[in-house]
């Protein structure tokens, strides 16, 4: 019972920054088109599909995290989403100065998360998710 309810808190846990990360998109939109224009991304249809793709897997992911539902497949793409971001936004490595120290610190951070991520991705949501299979259900038992 202690594990079921620790994986819940780490998949809550988890989604909080998905899910504030998704609201900022949301209702900050101008702010964020002007952010992916520092990294040289203007043309408006690419930067509207990746802040849309981006709310689309950080809200739909949170979700599914929170619930359990395919919370493997989501924490899957949700780690390859967040490299990818890491890669593009926190190039510390491209960078000098104080700008290279911040960027280094989300990038470091990233990685934590993208490892909590592929934890689940790997282990499963625990007993406390909807939709789990009968496989999952039998495993969930045995720990």
């Amino acid at each position: 019972m202690r594990v079921a309810i620790l994986a819940l808190l780490g998949r809550i846990l988890l989604s909080v920054i998905f899910l504030t990360s998704a609201y900022s998109k949301i209702f900050g939109w101008e702010g964020n088109v002007a952010y992916v224009a520092t990294r040289h991304i203007t043309n408006p249809l690419v930067v509207s599909l990746m802040l849309g793709g981006a709310v689309v897997i950080e809200l739909g992911g949170a979700i599914c995290l929170l619930s359990g539902f395919q919370a493997r497949l989501a924490a899957f793409f949700m780690a390859l989403y967040l490299a990818a971001v890491n890669v593009i936004f926190h190039n510390f490595w491209a960078l000098s100065g104080n700008s290279a120290g911040i960027n280094r610190t989300h990038f470091e951070m990233n990685l934590a998360i993208i490892g909590g991520l592929l934890i689940v991705a790997a282990f499963g949501p625990g007993k406390f998710a909807l939709g789990r299979s009968r496989t999952e259900i039998a495993d969930a038992r045995s720990r």
